[in-house]
């Protein structure tokens, strides 16, 4: 079962203001609805540069993106030809690695290559074009070009091609698309050691910016000691199990902020257990309304995230998110 919490509070002058009460989900219980309000408006439209359009039969597993296009197959030297070189090349729970191309947040985009080609892509740039639908398309415009017949949903996944493909919507407000996720059905799991969980957490600070960003915020400075109080967090949840902002000494987010040494006027925390990767862990805070207002809030300056990987815990994968100014 997968699971989501969301915790904010205020620390003026000694005092503690409770702003958002936890929506915090422990072992055992259900997953209340994160969808009960309807689709509201409100949503500020991206401008959205021209994209190449491509022929979808000539290149079946191709996306447009960053002013180019990639297609499945393309060799490592191809990908540095059309986007230049990654700002990181990061190691995955994959046999591939990512690389990063997060120079730009409007434009972030995750290039999987394995053995020298590209075996799969993860973007949510406001200019991709995926097999004649774009950012920001509706529901009925993806059922069209794509010839399906989904009912919204927070992914809408779909096999074509050898691939696996995930379609990221906004179901919480715009019920419109804002990513896309393919990966080649022969990619396989390799597990996780110390530095892939630690790219698990750069990869999420990532999808946080970019959600900021792609909403007309400033992105977050990372934090090493809100990262230290993150992954402690995540590590005694697995450790212990238990899924809550207050630890079993009753520790707060608060409290272990100040632990690392943090001093802050305002702190927030998320947390999701069981969701695995970072991009679908990232999608699910992103449709949860609490984990969505933490993610947005335009007071936040930092931001640290500890993920943990732990094979004999409930939930398996547990990350924290730890915002602060």
């Amino acid at each position: 079962m997968r699971k989501y919490g969301t915790y904010k509070y205020l620390l003026l002058g000694g005092s503690l203001l409770i702003l958002i009460g936890l929506s915090t989900l422990g072992p055992g219980e259900e997953k209340t609805n994160q969808y009960e309000n309807a689709i509201t408006q409100g949503y500020i439209e991206p401008t959205l540069t021209p994209t190449p359009m491509i022929d979808t039969v000539d290149h079946p597993e191709a996306i447009a993106v960053r002013d180019t296009f990639l297609q499945l197959g393309d060799s490592t030297e191809e990908v540095i030809r059309k986007l230049g070189l990654p700002a990181r090349i990061a190691a995955t729970e994959y046999e591939f690695n990512y690389y990063i191309y997060n120079n730009d947040y409007k434009k972030l985009l995750f290039v999987a290559l394995q053995d020298n080609q590209v075996v799969g892509f993860y973007t949510d740039s406001l200019d991709f074009n995926y097999h004649g639908f774009p950012y920001g398309a509706t529901l009925e415009e993806i059922n069209v070009v794509l010839g399906e017949q989904f009912a919204l949903s927070e992914v809408l996944t779909m096999h074509r091609s050898g691939c696996n493909i995930s379609i990221l919507m906004d179901r919480l407000e715009t019920g419109k698309a804002v990513g896309i996720y393919v990966l080649s059905e022969t990619v396989k799991e390799d597990g996780y050691d110390e530095d892939v969980m630690h790219q698990v957490e750069q990869l999420v600070y990532d999808l946080a910016n970019s959600a900021r960003v792609r909403n007309k915020l400033s992105p977050l400075s990372w934090s090493s000691s809100a990262g230290q109080a993150a992954s402690k967090h995540s590590e005694n949840m697995a450790l212990k199990d238990f899924f809550s902002h207050k630890d079993p000494s009753l520790r707060s987010p608060g409290d272990r902020l100040n632990a690392e040494g943090v001093y802050y006027q305002r702190c927030g925390e998320n947390i999701i257990a069981g969701y695995g990767s970072a991009i679908l862990s990232s999608h699910g805070w992103y449709n949860s309304k609490g984990h969505r207002n933490n993610l947005l809030n335009e007071e936040y300056r930092y931001l640290g995230v500890g993920f943990t990987y732990d094979k004999d815990s409930i939930y398996k994968t547990y990350i924290t998110q730890n915002f602060y100014r």
